[in-house]
């Protein structure tokens, strides 16, 4: 590379959970063979980082589409551990690149009836398949056109604005670039 690429580049975070936590909250979307209902599968990990027992802990779960309604709201049992939790969703809006409608699935632990600790991941329901050479989101064939992008500007090295980038971006696009 022509600049430097070694550091932090990007902004961090830190953050405390509690004794009791969500350690891993990971979704996938299925759709059905017409592709017309969903499965929203949550795969969970929650850990308990104390020697003392967790208590009795369920997990509720709350999916809203993009204008904040309500598609589902479940409480399950949950236990310390790996478990996943499926979801029937009848007719959801497909994501694609062009239409990337998106889903938000709140997921909140609780320890005898009280919210410990809750997280969010958005959600867009496509069902991404490879077909001996061809790729396929919600049962559509999709060509791949892409490039390789660093943010990097010719006149100030590493240092881009945000125009820059959207700059760039903009270019990209225009010439039919998904990947």
């Amino acid at each position: 590379a022509v600049h430097p690429l070694g550091g932090i580049t990007r902004d961090l975070f830190l953050f405390a959970l509690p004794e009791v936590n969500l350690s891993s909250f990971h979704v996938q979307t299925f759709f059905d063979s017409l592709y017309t209902d969903a499965t929203l599968r949550a795969q969970v990990e929650v850990a308990a980082e104390s020697n003392a027992p967790p208590g009795e802990l369920s997990l509720r779960f709350v999916l809203t589409d993009k204008d904040g309604r309500q598609v589902l709201s479940e409480r399950r049992r949950a236990a310390t551990g790996y478990q996943e939790f499926d979801f029937p969703v009848k007719r959801p809006g497909q994501w694609t690149a062009e239409t990337p409608t998106l889903y938000t699935l709140t997921c909140t632990l609780e320890q005898d009836g009280k919210a410990l600790y809750s997280t969010c991941r958005r959600v867009g329901f496509r069902q991404i398949e490879v077909r001996g050479n061809q790729l396929f989101v919600n049962n559509r064939p999709v060509k791949l056109r892409g490039v390789n992008r660093h943010d990097f500007h010719p006149d100030r090295g590493a240092a881009v604005t945000e125009e820059d980038m959207r700059a760039s971006i903009l270019a990209i696009k225009s010439n039919n670039v998904n990947a």
